[in-house]
């Protein structure tokens, strides 16, 4: 599908090497500089999120919101 409204990602990163992981945070970020996706990156790992991510939610081990964050894309 083209530019869906919505895109999901669940650890989108995982298993892969550091050339990758740039390749897709890079590819995240000209996905959501078109304007018309909205992203949702799931990660253990916030190293790996795209410069487009600006908003974080943290959770603890039992699923209550540990913090949350805003950042500028």
């Amino acid at each position: 599908m083209k530019d869906p409204e919505l895109l999901l990602l669940d650890e989108p990163c995982s298993g892969l090497d550091l050339s990758n992981r740039k390749r897709i945070a890079h590819m995240m970020d000209a996905i959501a500089s078109r304007g018309r996706t909205t992203l949702v990156y799931v990660t253990h790992h916030p190293e790996d999120l795209p410069a487009c991510i600006t908003h974080m939610l943290a959770l603890d081990g039992t699923g209550k919101v540990h913090r949350s964050k805003f950042r500028e894309a």
